[in-house]
């Protein structure tokens, strides 16, 4: 956990939890952090004190685990070559999967469009790098996007 000096802009270290392993996604909704690993886990963090995080709960998501969307109690995971994975994080210290889909290529990037309830479900690298496929869908319900994805 760090801590920006907005008149200095210098980051300040105040704080960190360990057995999280290489770290990519990380998105914050409000005293939790959700965090993806290289080794194929969502984990959730309660930062409500930033100099003492705990690691609440985690979960298998196959793959290595990327891009990162959380809408409400649900998290996206774009999740390497186990494609886009659904994880259902109503109880924090139990994040359960509740979906995964195929994608073709390796799922990377995900998001929730900023200007509309589009979720960029995720992005597929083709495997010969080649080029990119995106799924996008206006349902943000896992089963909607799932169910997109599967055709």
């Amino acid at each position: 956990m760090y801590r920006r000096d907005t008149a200095t802009n210098v980051l300040q270290r105040i704080g960190s939890v360990s057995g999280l392993g290489s770290t990519w996604g990380v998105r914050v909704r409000d005293t939790t952090v959700f965090v993806t690993s290289l080794t194929g886990q969502l984990s959730t963090v309660d930062v409500a004190d930033p100099q003492q995080p705990k690691v609440l709960g985690k979960v298998s998501t196959g793959g290595v685990a990327r891009g990162l969307a959380v809408n409400g109690q649900m998290a996206y995971v774009a999740a390497g070559s186990a494609g886009l994975v659904v994880v259902d994080a109503t109880e924090l210290t139990k994040p359960r999967v509740t979906g995964k889909a195929e994608t073709r290529g390796t799922a990377v990037r995900q998001g929730i469009g900023p200007d509309n309830p589009l979720l960029h479900s995720e992005w597929a690298i083709d495997r010969c790098g080649r080029g990119a496929a995106g799924y996008l869908t206006k349902d943000l319900s896992p089963e909607a996007l799932l169910r997109s994805l599967r055709g």
